[in-house]
């Protein structure tokens, strides 16, 4: 009964998802699906503390520690953002300026140390070793109660699987606790009101297979594409209703 009245919570409130048209003949979703691979289904251990108002959040899996983003991360974001090779598929595929990274990382760290909203970014290590291999958001949104999802990788750590354990975490483990706690997504949105958190959407470069793979690995599915940033790309949904009733 809860499954199906969060469901119907979700219909009532999620607006349907608009694309572009475009001529061109599409990828077809099959070409992320095809070879998805296995699920995560090791550890995910999450910690959630709310100090003076600066909200501090840890996550860790068999392999990865996931660390609420600090401005002393700023070096590793630069050497990550900056990359052309790591930042080929993500959005327009071109590295950013350092202003730009400093400002994200500015931004993401105000939410966590100042405005106490959980929807922010994380830095991920590698947990033997401690060495940082990437960063992952559960971000804001454009749409009611909908949270957007991001990560980004060092080429060096593209094979081994730690993506769909970072999406994973994030996914089973995180959004479950943000839903126990009745966090609000979309805080000082100027898009859309602050909500509960609906549904949780990512957008795929066509021949990232490593982005699409993790992502469809955790659980969420393809829900349409269109062409933006000069590409095609496969929009990620899953809702939550789908992940608490797993």
């Amino acid at each position: 009964m809860k499954c199906k009245w969060l469901a119907i919570i979700f219909l009532t409130t999620m607006s349907t998802l608009t694309f572009a048209e475009d001529s061109q003949e599409y990828v077809p979703t099959e070409h992320i699906t095809k070879w998805k691979g296995d699920p995560y289904l090791g550890s995910i251990d999450v910690m959630i503390q709310d100090n003076s108002g600066v909200i501090q959040a840890r996550i860790e899996t068999d392999d990865l520690v996931l660390v609420s983003l600090t401005a002393d991360q700023l070096e590793n974001y630069m050497g990550l953002f900056t990359d052309p090779e790591a930042v080929s598929k993500y959005k327009d595929g071109q590295p950013w300026p350092e202003s730009k990274v400093q400002r994200a990382v500015e931004k993401w760290v105000e939410r966590w140390e100042e405005n106490r909203d959980p929807f922010s970014a994380f830095a991920i290590f590698e947990k033997k070793k401690g060495g940082f291999v990437g960063h992952i958001a559960l971000g804001h949104g454009t749409r009611y109660g909908q949270s957007e999802l991001a990560f980004l990788f060092k080429p060096a750590f593209h094979h081994l699987r730690y993506a769909t354990q970072a999406v994973t975490a994030i996914l089973k483990g995180y959004v479950p606790r943000l839903i126990e706690n009745q966090s609000l997504v979309n805080l000082d949105n100027s898009h859309v009101d602050p909500s509960p958190l609906r549904s949780i959407h990512a957008t795929g470069h066509f021949d990232d297979t490593f982005s699409g793979q993790a992502m469809i690995r955790s659980g969420m599915v393809i829900a349409e594409e269109d062409i933006f940033w000069g590409a095609q790309r496969f929009h990620y949904l899953i809702r939550v209703d789908q992940i608490l009733c797993e």
